[in-house]
This record gives C-alpha cells, sequence and structure tokens, in this order.
C-alpha cells in the first residue's frame, strides 16, 4: 500500500520531461504549455526570448520553428498549383509554410484563429503538394493561436494535426 502511494505521488509530482533540456518538470516548478508541449518557463525563455503581444502568422511559425516542434527543413511561402494572373501574388496558391523531416512533408497553413478556411486550404494545399511530389508522404497541420473545439473536430475528422499556441 505504501509503495502504491508512493509510486502516485511522484507520477503526480512529475508533468513530463521539457523537450529543450529534457530534465523532468516536477510539481511546483514553473511551466508553460505552448503547442500542446511542456516547457520549464526558464528554458522556453531562454530559447524563445522576448515574445511581442501581438502574434501574426510569420511570428507564430517562427515560434513553432524555435521551439523545434517538429524538426526537419522549414520552407516559407511556397507556390502550388497553376495560376493565368500575370499579377506575382494575386491568384497564387501558397503553402504558408512545408517542413520536410526525412520521412515526411507537413504542409502547414497558420492562421490567428482555427477556421473554415485554414481547414479548406490545408486539404487543398496538401493534394497539390502531393501532386508536384508524389513520391513523399505528407501530413497536414495548421498553426494557430485560437482554437473553437468544434472546428478542431472537423480538424482532427479531416486528420489535420492543430498546434494551438497556449498559456500566455
Amino acid at each position: 500500500m505504501k509503495k502504491t502511494l508512493e509510486k502516485i505521488e511522484e507520477k503526480k509530482n512529475i508533468r513530463g520531461a521539457c523537450p529543450i533540456c529534457g530534465r523532468k518538470i516536477l510539481y511546483g516548478e514553473k511551466w508553460t504549455k505552448v503547442f500542446g508541449e511542456v516547457f520549464h518557463v526558464s528554458c522556453f525563455n531562454n530559447k524563445v526570448g522576448f515574445l511581442p503581444r501581438a502574434f501574426d502568422e510569420r511570428t507564430l511559425g517562427e515560434l513553432f520553428k524555435k521551439l523545434d516542434i517538429i524538426p526537419g527543413e522549414y520552407l516559407w511561402e511556397v507556390q502550388v498549383g497553376e495560376s493565368t494572373c500575370p499579377h506575382p501574388y494575386l491568384g497564387k496558391k501558397r503553402i504558408d509554410l512545408v517542413i520536410r523531416t526525412q520521412d515526411v512533408d507537413w504542409v502547414i497553413e497558420i492562421e490567428r484563429t482555427l477556421n473554415y478556411e485554414a481547414i479548406g486550404q490545408v486539404l487543398v494545399y496538401e493534394e497539390l503538394w502531393r501532386k508536384k511530389n508524389p513520391s513523399r508522404k505528407t501530413r497536414k497541420g495548421i498553426i494557430c493561436f485560437t482554437a473553437p473545439k468544434d472546428m478542431l473536430e472537423v480538424a482532427e475528422k479531416n486528420d489535420i494535426q492543430v498546434f494551438v499556441i497556449s498559456d500566455f
């Protein structure tokens, strides 16, 4: 009985390992949860530095990259599909971020709030990316600041991994 209680107390006192330093995060230590990962506050602040009060899409993406949530090569604003418009940006389909790992290419849309537009974009962009890169496996993801529960359910049903920033 005593050993069982000790194990329960031990589990209660550990929140997991910090992805930056690898040490266990013990109950009572300062911690933060970002993109579903739990970090020591000191490790997070040392790795990321000062965070702006307002997050635009690029800032969210850069934070994601700094925290090494998905290690790999980060390709920004990747054009896919065809466009007949002569303007360099109008009518172009651009993936906010492609993360190329050894095994898979992540097609990522970045939005402040998870919404139907982001879900639709990542579904279309992933299809266009697969046509352009047929030999590569793909995964879909959305990086966002907030995510309504109903949109999270839709994303999950469509095999879209949502990375929500939190605890700021």
